[in-house]
């Protein structure tokens, strides 16, 4: 029987472009693998491994990574609001080629 599948990349990609990059995916699905992570309570396990010129590596059914996305963009809370960035002007001198962590700053006022 044929079956669509992805990658463990490719399904982190795809779970990132469908549930939002407040996660590093590749890691959440390695832990996931190991039976130590969970997201909110749904985990995704590979159907097995294929072995390419390198080592074996897990391949996702994608039908099981759709239910995933599925369950999961229902078990989400909603997406918090923009933060607002607190930039900041200063002076510097970029002709100073000492080490960053020793070139003094000054906020501009």
């Amino acid at each position: 029987m044929k079956v669509k599948t992805l990658s463990a990349s490719e399904t982190a990609y795809y779970l990132r472009y469908k549930l939002g990059n407040c996660r590093v995916w590749d890691n959440l699905l390695a832990d996931m693998r190991r039976g130590k992570a969970s997201y909110y309570g749904e985990t995704l396990l590979p159907v097995g491994r294929i072995i390419d010129s390198r080592h074996p590596r897990p391949v996702y059914l994608f039908s099981e990574i759709f239910e995933f996305v599925e369950k999961a963009s229902r078990l989400r809370p909603l997406p918090a609001k923009a933060y607002m960035l607190s930039i900041q002007e200063i002076e510097i001198d970029l002709t100073d080629k000492r080490h960053w962590s020793t070139r003094p700053l000054s906020v501009a006022i």
